[in-house]
């Protein structure tokens, strides 16, 4: 690993071009409760400092391949935007403004990065949920809970795997209304010369 970082050096130091170690990481991924600690490594002088967990894009990622870390900030940050809710029952809105409020405070929070961590163990999950129920009780929709978690909006687990499931899901119906646009009988007819 040393080798192909020292390379990474020379290179940049031939592009004119200074490699950051204080914001480099070194993180190691292994399964085992013990492992052994692998050599450090060095950019030039400076070690690389080796960390358990990280964010990346957004994500926390463990060494251990566990979303722990991340559900646990996602839940924080959620329980955080719940004021928004609140704010909007305290002015009295109807529930017309808050679902949208819902909808776009907190549920893109909770699915952001879905495709990578959506193979949650339950209780994850169920943290999840929780902050999407509390906010359908903020809301007014107490009674329609069960109804509106059914019908209207997908729970987050079923939504992640179906994200998961059909990756080009959206592209898909994109490509198809490309080709619908073009109608050259609607169009008139080019005035200038177009051919070479």
């Amino acid at each position: 690993m040393q080798k192909v970082l020292d390379s990474v050096q020379n290179w940049s130091n031939a592009n004119r071009m200074k490699l950051n170690a204080k914001k480099t990481k070194d993180m190691w991924i292994c399964f085992g409760k013990s492992i052994l600690q692998p050599p450090n490594l060095y950019t030039g002088d400076v070690m690389i400092e080796r960390v358990n967990s990280f964010k990346l894009l957004g994500v926390s990622c463990q060494s251990n391949m566990k979303w722990n870390s991340h559900i646990k900030e996602i839940t924080r940050k959620g329980n955080r935007r719940l004021c928004h809710l609140r704010q909007c029952r305290k002015a009295h809105l109807p529930t017309e403004v808050r679902l949208p409020t819902h909808c776009t405070k907190i549920r893109p929070l909770l699915e952001y990065a879905a495709p990578v961590w959506g193979g949650l163990p339950h209780y994850l999950v169920n943290d999840l949920e929780r902050i999407q129920r509390r906010s359908l009780r903020i809301i007014g929709l107490v009674n329609d809970l069960e109804r509106i978690l059914v019908n209207d909006l997908e729970r987050i687990q079923r939504r992640s795997l179906r994200i998961i499931g059909l990756p080009v899901d959206t592209l898909t119906p994109l490509s198809e209304r490309r080709d619908k646009l073009r109608k050259p009988s609607l169009l008139p007819p080019c005035p200038y010369r177009t051919e070479a």
